[in-house]
């Protein structure tokens, strides 16, 4: 998305082959900064309750995870009749084909990067990040033909959000990112991605080619 300028394109391989040194530094950096953005909010638990949902669930079970939800946000806080409301509100919401957008053709599979990763990336991630990613139910696999894949199975949002929780006396209120800066101020990426994109292309005049 930083480097194409879109939602919903990809870089064609010629393009992304010219970025191999920043794709190499883009894969490492963003494996420590995801450690790194996760652990601060762990570290929020203490102050007010928190419920952690994964992506890959809510591709493959959206009404599941929305229930999670307005689950938790409901609790103790509003009226019976509010949370049917919102029950019901998660299947429409869940089974909905309507799009702001027309998807890329490669979104919505887990673990699809890891097709454009080394052996060596798959192992600086692994390194910055697998104990962080065992803890969210993220498994890297290696199949037959010695490819990697990403296992997501046996994380349960409300067992684990619940154990975070138990026991905790919450302030009720959380400033968030308070003097907290997950990203370096040297980092390329993030915020500053836009600025990398145009130094390649004279500020978008002569864009990356996509598809």
């Amino acid at each position: 998305m930083g480097m194409t300028n879109t939602h919903n394109r990809n870089l064609t391989d010629k393009a992304f082959d010219s970025l191999t040194t920043i794709w190499e530094s883009f894969v490492r950096n963003e494996a420590q900064v995801w450690v790194d953005y996760y652990q601060y909010w762990l570290n929020q638990a203490s102050q007010l309750p928190l419920l952690f949902i994964r992506y890959e669930d809510l591709l493959m079970n959206a009404e599941k995870q929305l229930s999670y939800i307005f689950s938790f946000l409901c609790e103790g806080k509003a009226p019976s009749r509010f949370y049917s409301f919102y029950q019901k509100k998660s299947h429409h919401l869940a089974v909905d084909d309507s799009k702001g957008y027309t998807p890329r053709q490669s979104g919505g599979n887990v673990g699809k990067g890891l097709q454009r990763m080394s052996e060596g990336q798959v192992q600086a991630i692994l390194n910055a990040a697998s104990s962080m990613m065992l803890q969210f139910g993220y498994k890297m696999e290696e199949n037959g033909s010695c490819e990697k894949s990403l296992s997501v199975d046996g994380f349960d949002p409300v067992t684990f959000s619940d154990s975070l929780n138990k026991g905790k006396k919450n302030s009720g209120y959380l400033k968030v990112n308070e003097k907290v800066s997950i990203r370096k101020e040297s980092d390329m990426y993030g915020r500053k991605i836009t600025e990398l994109r145009h130094s390649h292309t004279c500020k978008d005049t002569k864009p990356f080619d996509v598809v």
